[in-house]
């Protein structure tokens, strides 16, 4: 498994659809709303992303890129 995060990365690796900053929210299950912060990948995840929570700071969750869609509200 190798995971891949922003921690020195300031855009998004090429090919993914969302940027640093950007406001994503979750389209089903649990609702997340929040900035994507960081990138990640494993095995079964090829685009995965970091939100952290607009409600909580600090706060922060992963999921797959198809998972999520831009927030525009």
């Amino acid at each position: 498994m190798s995971l891949y995060f922003s921690l020195f990365q300031t855009t998004a690796p090429e090919g993914w659809r969302f940027k640093l900053g950007d406001r994503v929210r979750k389209t089903r299950g649990a609702f997340w709303r929040g900035y994507v912060v960081g990138y990640y990948r494993t095995g079964l995840t090829l685009h995965g992303v970091c939100v952290e929570s607009r409600l909580e700071p600090g706060s922060v969750q992963i999921y797959p890129e198809d998972a999520l869609e831009r927030d525009e509200a």
